[in-house]
């Protein structure tokens, strides 16, 4: 579409028809997200407000559509570091967010952990050495109250206020043990998750609960929180998931937040994103 087309197209978004707002709106969300500059400018060149809530809508939804759009590339690369594909989530309702600024504070926070350790450590030791790092010197919390907060979901406000919900919390725990060595996977539980340390040939020696601040966990813990839960135990329970597993369970957490608070817009944005991982669910269970 030429440029003039498009100024003409925004320009018709001061018209009240409703009809008409629907015709123009899909031409232009039709152009994908390299219309976001162009609207930004008109946004701030009009005065008049419909016309602003209007491309303020179209905005959102080509943003949205971009973040999903290096969501989805981040589930095809061989690589899935866990900062990246959490920052992706939190992208579609922060559009401004950078990596970059992330990554800055999250690097210092791994490289105090990695220069730390030793091979000859013992597995205690070494998670010992990040819990020290994670939670004291960095000071890393659970939220104290409400835990189903939308916003303590997102990784940007966890990092920012130190304080995150129990699965942002442990996805970013996961994060920084990974990046600086340790053999550390995600546990995806009904209503639980965990990491797993794990030693030779994949064998999982023992679990860890960020909910008590990296205390090592094992199976009859587990086997006793099933009891308690009264949740039949399954097998694949116990066993440890790869990083997309880790970030479609934090995704799903962040649905259940925004259905709790009833916000059924976002409820609709972030479901929006289920097919990328398969339209399968580790929130409830695990298949």
């Amino acid at each position: 579409m030429k440029p003039k087309e498009i100024d003409s197209l925004i320009h018709l978004l001061e018209d009240p028809d409703h009809k008409v707002y629907a015709h123009i709106s899909a031409r232009l969300i039709e152009q994908g997200p390299t219309l976001i500059p162009i609207l930004e400018r008109a946004w701030e060149s009009t005065a008049n407000d419909l016309q602003q809530e209007r491309i303020t809508d179209i905005l959102l939804y080509l943003q949205s559509t971009l973040a999903a759009q290096g969501l989805e590339n981040w589930i095809g690369h061989r690589y899935h570091n866990l900062l990246e594909g959490a920052y992706w989530l939190a992208k579609q309702t922060y559009p401004k967010l950078h990596l970059e600024d992330m990554q800055t504070v999250v690097n210092d926070i791994c490289k105090d952990v990695w220069i730390n350790l030793q091979d000859n450590m013992p597995p205690e030791e070494k998670v010992k050495t990040l819990d020290f790092f994670f939670f004291r010197q960095h000071h890393f919390r659970l939220l104290n109250n409400d835990i189903f907060q939308p916003k303590y979901n997102y990784i940007n406000n966890v990092i920012e206020s130190r304080m995150g919900n129990p699965v942002a919390l442990t996805l970013l725990y996961l994060h920084v043990g990974q990046q600086a060595g340790l053999p550390l996977q995600a546990v995806c539980m009904p209503n639980s998750f965990i990491t797993a340390y794990s030693g030779d040939n994949n064998e999982v020696l023992f679990y860890l609960h960020v909910f008590h601040q990296g205390a090592k966990v094992f199976q009859k813990d587990i086997d006793l929180y099933f009891n308690r839960a009264k949740i039949t135990p399954k097998e694949h329970y116990y066993r440890p998931k790869p990083n997309t597993d880790a970030l479609l369970y934090l995704l799903e957490m962040q649905i259940y937040c925004y259905e709790r608070e009833k916000n059924q817009a976002k409820v609709e944005q972030y479901r929006r994103l289920l097919p990328l991982f398969g339209n399968k669910s580790v929130f409830n269970d695990v298949d």
